[in-house]
Order: structure tokens, then sequence, then C-alpha cells
């Protein structure tokens, strides 16, 4: 599923996940949600500073990142300091943590390591070679 995928359609692409796993508990759906809701905030934040020219002006300590919009004739502008830069960094370093511990506490550490998700769904699976 997320081989070449942008993150915002995974972050929406696993919300729906969420939804319709109707095995996980309510409080594990939430936790899940509220993560992914923190994820799609810093990814907003993550693109501007990726796909934005960076400006930077002698008498201001910020970046003006410029950016254009599709269909529009103005440019986004927004200021970011270095401090501005380093938080977005650590929200997504954080972000995905907390990602991968409340997924960890809906699915069991098995789960979590593909290898062992696919050796459980190789021996439960159909047995049509046998």
């Amino acid at each position: 599923m997320a081989g070449g995928q942008a993150a915002d359609w995974l972050i929406e692409q696993s919300n729906a996940l969420a939804d319709a796993h109707h095995e996980m508990s309510d409080v594990d759906r939430e936790a899940i949600k509220t993560v992914l809701t923190r994820c799609k905030a810093v990814n907003v934040q993550r693109n501007h500073l990726a796909h934005s020219v960076a400006i930077g002006l002698r008498f201001n300590p910020a970046f003006q990142m410029v950016r254009s919009r599709r269909h529009k004739y103005s440019s986004d502008v927004r200021p970011f300091t270095l401090t501005d830069i380093r938080a977005v960094a650590s929200e997504l370093l954080s972000a995905g943590i907390a990602l991968t511990d409340v997924m960890t506490e809906a699915v069991g550490r098995d789960l979590m390591d593909i290898s062992e998700a696919l050796f459980w769904e190789d021996s439960f699976g159909d047995d049509e070679d046998s």
C-alpha cells in the first residue's frame, strides 16, 4: 500500500483503515486517529519547507519560504526561522514514533514486524499449493 504514495494519501488511507478495522478497540482506533491528525498537521509544514524556495534576507533572521500555488497568481510566502525548521523536524520524528507506539499497542508487536505478519498470513492463508 505504501510504495511511492504521497504521505497525505497514506495518512487518509490509514484513517480509513482504522475506521474499517472492527476488531480494534475504540480506544486504540481513537489513539491511532489522534496521532494521524498530528502526522497530517506536521506533514503540511514539511511540504511547505520541502517544496518551497528559501530566500534569506540580511536584515531578517527568518527564511522566507516562497511557494507557487496551482491556479493562483500570488505566491504563498511564509517565514521560517532555523528554530521553526528544527521544530518541524522534531515533530516529524516524534509523530512517527508516536504512531509506531499506538500501532504496536493496537495490533501487537508481532504484527508490527512485516516478516512476522507475512509468516502468519502464509501459515493461515489459502492452502492451494498442497
